[in-house]
């Protein structure tokens, strides 16, 4: 007892010890497009009726668009038209008149930005004023600009507005500093992955219908990375590195902490959770590492948290909530990591922490395989006039099969990878699926394909005499580590009416 009140205080201690400093870096173009979150706009071919004056364009088509933070920018051919758009001028002020602005070039090519942009031309330039960023950030982005033809001809620009391609905005800076969490050093980034020139905007929804739970960066939000490496520009790189949505609580170890920013944007205070908190508790051999869950804001909205590192508990402030999806995670014998993500579709689904209290979430370990089939007929029509022998000796039946992988509480798993860069395995996202008659003859097997419904998918044709059909669906041994725990293999089977 008296060892986990000293542990319990010297984590107190690193977290009260003041503000940890911070600093704006910069970020190349390359780490820039790595980075989540980021902006976009279209580039249309009519000229907007707010942009009230501009110097006279070079191309017989410039590009125009509007940014999401309402600033007007024009793509331009300097060279002449259809000679390439080298030129990117934006309403820094705001006062929609080109002509006061500077144009931009695009930057030279460096090493990984022609994989990272897809080959397009990269510029640097503003497109806030000063006083509207975070003191000490120059307020600098890099923009992709990404044309759907490259053949753009100036007959399009007699024809009505056209959608001619897209302006993609990363931040080119960054906040970056190290912090102390458990006498542990961590490296911690904050990204302004909205490009607004502040780092604030936390990822809120509305209304639980808009939650995507297949894309949790559907809505431009900043960011805040955690890495282990505190030193050295491979933080990304590194494994255990946390890419979390910004937000006053972050969950890390299982445990609440509550960070804010100072307005300066020079330091960050990190400290434990001040108010009333409860404790969501899983299931000890679920193999849960991490979770994602709504939180109810006080202005009626819902926080996307995220709380990693978990054990079989995890400690959040009192409120309400709804969970996402959750991440499990095992090691084999030799070290490697397998990690599969669970989402759950259930959304509306409650689940209150009280003060002081423990709040069973069932989700995780063990699997359970499901399987479905649907079997029809199916010819040829057009022999039916012909040749009616040939017709129904033709006659086959077409099979459609769909398997999925829930865990206890329900979730959908879709998504399986190995290691620290979440390299996805084939063998996990292509299960065996087998036919056999009700001897046990095999008929046909294969693997399954992933759908973007998360289901499996596999479709076969049968011989019209086929009848008492099974079938199999089971995961193979490149599995990997987390069915280590199951004492039978994970299958599912299902008796197709023919």
């Amino acid at each position: 007892m008296l060892k986990l009140m000293f542990a319990l205080f010297i984590a107190s201690v690193a977290c009260q010890a003041g503000a940890f400093p911070l600093s704006w870096v910069q970020a190349s173009p390359k780490e820039a497009f790595l980075e989540p979150g980021g902006s976009s706009a279209f580039c249309h071919t009519h000229k907007p009726s707010s942009l009230l004056r501009e110097a006279p364009p070079v191309s017989q088509n410039p590009l125009y668009g509007q940014l999401p933070n309402g600033l007007l920018f024009r793509l331009d051919e300097s060279r002449g038209t259809g000679r390439g758009y080298d030129r990117l001028c934006i309403d820094a002020n705001g006062n929609g008149d080109l002509s006061d602005d500077s144009s931009f070039k695009p930057l030279k090519a460096a090493a990984g930005v022609d994989q990272i942009a897809g080959g397009s031309r990269i510029f640097a330039a503003p497109n806030l004023s000063a006083r509207q960023s975070t003191p000490g950030l120059k307020p600098e982005f890099y923009y992709q600009a990404v044309l759907y033809s490259r053949s753009y001809t100036p007959g399009l620009r007699n024809k009505a507005d056209r959608i001619a391609g897209i302006l993609w905005v990363k931040a080119a800076q960054r906040l970056a500093g190290e912090i102390v969490i458990d006498g542990k050093k961590l490296k911690v980034e904050f990204i302004d992955g909205n490009c607004d020139g502040k780092i604030s905007r936390r990822l809120n929804y509305g209304d639980l219908n808009e939650v995507r739970v297949d894309r949790w960066d559907a809505k431009p939000v900043d960011y805040m990375i955690l890495s282990p490496e505190a030193a050295g520009k491979s933080g990304r790189r590194a494994s255990g590195m946390l890419i979390l949505p910004f937000n006053e609580l972050v969950s890390l170890n299982g445990l609440a902490y509550q960070i804010h920013l100072r307005a300066a944007g020079d330091a960050l205070e990190i400290l434990p959770w001040a108010g009333p908190t409860g404790e969501l508790r899983l299931p000890g051999d679920s193999q849960v590492k991490a979770l994602a869950i709504l939180r109810k804001s006080p202005d009626g909205g819902w926080d996307w948290i995220v709380a990693n590192n978990i054990r079989d508990r995890v400690q959040l402030p009192a409120g309400d909530y709804r969970w996402l999806l959750c991440t499990l995670e095992s090691r084999d014998a030799k070290g490697r990591v397998t990690r599969a993500d669970g989402r759950n579709h259930e959304l509306k689904r409650a689940m209150a922490i009280l003060p002081g209290k423990a709040t069973p979430l069932a989700c995780g370990l063990p699997l359970r395989a499901e399987i479905k089939a649907v079997a029809s007929e199916t010819y040829d029509s057009r022999l039916y006039t012909r040749d009616q022998a040939k017709f129904y000796g033709q006659l086959k039946k077409t099979v459609w099969l769909t398997a999925e992988f829930r865990g206890q509480g329900g979730e959908l798993y879709a998504q399986v990878y190995e290691g620290a860069n979440r390299r996805a395995l084939a063998a996990l996202k292509e299960p065996v699926c087998e036919l056999n008659t009700a001897t046990g003859k095999r008929l046909v097997s294969g693997r399954m394909t992933l759908g973007r419904d998360g289901l499996y998918h596999a479709q076969w044709e049968l011989p019209r005499r086929a009848i008492g059909v099974r079938a199999v669906v089971k995961v193979d041994k490149n599995f990997g580590s987390l069915l280590s725990g199951h004492k039978s293999p994970l299958s599912a089977t299902y008796d197709i009416q023919l």
